[in-house]
């Protein structure tokens, strides 16, 4: 199994992306890269950290925007670079890393799935008040220098509810 965010840190990889939390972590499958020989071509395991952020990254983009909006479109793009990025810093040296990043890149796209989503097709609610705090500053960093779209509101507060429901 790959590193960790904090492991590629201290020798040296900063890795591009939001800071993912825990809840995430067990919900990501890796960026949707099937099992067998294209994970073991694309060195998948070794790529971990950057698909989990990569999936966090598709998690807020649908918290915060609407499905097919421009915003939606282009935070999109934003996150699919920092994948191509980051999985460029995995590399073993510049070459590699680029020819790696764009062939994982095009493995995500065509074997990936919708991130962070359960089988009826929404996203998964945090479990708990303070992961849907964390949930919520990292759509408020997202959405800088604007405010939160209405979207992300909505679904943060329906999120808010049904936490506070459950924990009655």
């Amino acid at each position: 199994m790959g590193k960790d965010r904090k492991q590629l840190a201290l020798a040296g990889i900063l890795l591009h992306g939001p800071v993912v939390p825990e809840f995430i972590k067990f919900a990501s499958d890796g960026c949707s890269i099937p099992t067998g020989f294209m994970r073991k071509v694309l060195n998948a395991d070794q790529t971990r950290a950057a698909c989990r952020i990569h999936d966090y990254s598709y998690y807020l983009i649908n918290t915060c925007y609407k499905l097919g909006s421009k915003s939606h479109r282009a935070e999109r793009q934003i996150a699919d670079t920092q994948l191509k990025w980051n999985r460029v810093l995995l590399g073993k040296n510049w070459i590699t890393g680029q020819v790696f990043g764009r062939l994982y890149y095009t493995g995500v796209r065509l074997g990936g799935a919708r991130a962070m989503r359960k089988k009826h097709g929404r996203l998964i609610c945090p479990p708990s008040l303070a992961a849907l705090d964390l949930v919520r500053q990292a759509c408020v960093e997202r959405c800088k220098p604007n405010p939160l779209t209405p979207h992300a509101k909505k679904t943060l507060k329906g999120w808010e509810e049904k936490i506070k429901e459950e924990s009655k």
